[in-house]
């Protein structure tokens, strides 16, 4: 059980990576645009 909740873990961790990362990236697009 414990083990399935790690593996669950990393897979949100990584969405969440990739989340903030096209954040960053479109934050940079609207600063570069004014």
């Amino acid at each position: 059980r414990g083990e399935e909740e790690e593996l669950e873990q990393e897979e949100n961790s990584k969405e969440g990576r990739e989340s903030v990362r096209m954040r960053e990236k479109g934050e940079k697009k609207k600063k570069e645009r004014v």
